[in-house]
């Protein structure tokens, strides 16, 4: 058997410990950019039509209200027809 001095302890490895202030400073790096990209995806949204995916709008012949254009278009008669019902 091996004296003890030969044996050598594994060193069991710490994860390191983060103090209140480094956290604090990580959220004031982060925020800003997460912020940021909420406001521009929010503003995409409203702005450029992503994901609408309803088509291009119109109003509402004799209607006061907004319709799909291709609805409208392809078959308008039928429309008329069915605003006189």
């Amino acid at each position: 058997m091996l004296p003890k001095c030969l044996i050598k302890k594994k060193k069991k490895k710490e994860l390191p410990k983060h103090t209140d202030m480094e956290i604090n400073h990580w959220f004031l790096v982060v925020w800003p950019y997460l912020i940021a990209a909420v406001v521009v995806w929010f503003i995409y949204r409203c702005c450029c039509g992503g994901g609408g995916g309803n088509g291009k709008m119109m109003k509402a012949p004799g209607r006061n209200y907004r319709m799909p254009r291709n609805a409208f278009e392809s078959d308008p008669k039928a429309y008329f027809s069915d605003l006189r019902k």
